[in-house]
Formats: C-alpha cells, sequence, structure tokens
C-alpha cells in the first residue's frame, strides 16, 4: 500500500498541467509554481499577490489563485494534492532505461557465470575407468537379503511387492 500512495503522489507531482495553452502549473516537492500565459496579476481572492507572469509559494493546504492579464482575461487556478520535501520527479525514460540497463548487465553477467563454469568443468581430467579384468567384491554376510519366512509379520513390517 505505501508503493501504491509513493506511485501516485509520485505520477501527481512529476507531471506539469496545462490549464489552458500556455497557462500550467508545475510541482517540485512542496514548491509550486503558477504560470500565467500573459503579464498579469495574481490574485488570493481580493488579495493582490504579485504582478508577475508567474507566481510562486510553499503548498500546504488547497488553494485558489487568480490571474488577471493585461488583457482583462481571467485564469483561475485550483492546487489540491499532496507535497513533500523529500519527493523527486521521476522521468519516465530515465525510469525505463535504468530497468533496461538492468536486464541487460544481469544478463551479461549470467553468461559470464555460465561460460566460467562451463570452462572449469571442461578443463577437469576424466575419471579413470575400472579394470575390467577385476571380479566385483564378495557381498559380506550382513548384508545378505532377508529370509521372508524369518521376519516379522507385524503390521509394518511387510514389505508390499504388487506390480499393475
Amino acid at each position: 500500500m505505501d508503493v501504491q500512495a509513493a506511485f501516485a503522489v509520485l505520477l501527481m507531482f512529476a507531471a506539469t498541467v496545462n490549464a489552458d495553452g500556455e497557462a500550467s502549473a508545475s510541482f517540485r516537492g512542496s514548491e509550486v509554481t503558477l504560470t500565467c500565459p500573459f503579464d498579469g496579476a495574481w490574485y488570493d481572492k481580493d488579495t493582490k499577490l504579485s504582478e508577475t507572469d508567474a507566481y510562486t509559494f510553499q503548498y500546504e493546504v488547497p488553494v485558489q489563485y487568480d490571474c488577471k492579464t493585461s488583457t482583462g482575461r481571467l485564469y483561475q487556478f485550483y492546487v489540491r494534492g499532496l507535497a513533500c520535501d523529500n519527493c523527486f520527479e521521476l522521468d519516465a525514460f530515465l525510469f525505463i532505461g535504468m530497468v533496461t540497463a538492468d536486464v541487460i548487465v544481469s544478463t551479461v553477467l549470467m553468461i559470464i557465470i555460465y561460460r566460467c563454469n562451463r570452462k572449469t568443468s571442461s578443463d577437469a581430467a576424466p575419471h579413470p575407468a575400472k579394470s575390467p579384468g577385476r571380479a566385483p567384491p564378495i557381498p559380506h554376510p550382513d548384508y545378505a537379503p532377508l529370509n521372508p519366512n524369518t521376519r516379522s509379520m507385524g503390521t509394518y513390517s511387510t514389505v508390499v511387492t504388487k506390480m499393475g
């Protein structure tokens, strides 16, 4: 669950949201930058905040800011989300590149280990064959096969030798 929450926050703040063509809102950690398409004034309700085309603030609670351009057009920005100081942006291409590089390095490493093991095992001298003139050793009397007539007839002492 923690991983899903981290990905949700990451995806939410990694992207730039286009509000109306050139108007945008961008997030970086807990810092939010709102950009108006033209020079204008930024307002928080009726309070004038700034006279620039971009307004940057630290995000703490959901807020709504207005940008009134010199042409009289009003752009409204409602900012709501989860922000943290330790968050960072992860580019999709960077992530895919890291995964691809990991797969390639792992494959190369497996091939190197396979080839090194194959060489060491084939370099070993073959085992000498037994001489064909010797007979097998005589079995020891302690290891003679059991006589079924002398064995106990208890429940767990019988050997079942059914075929099929």
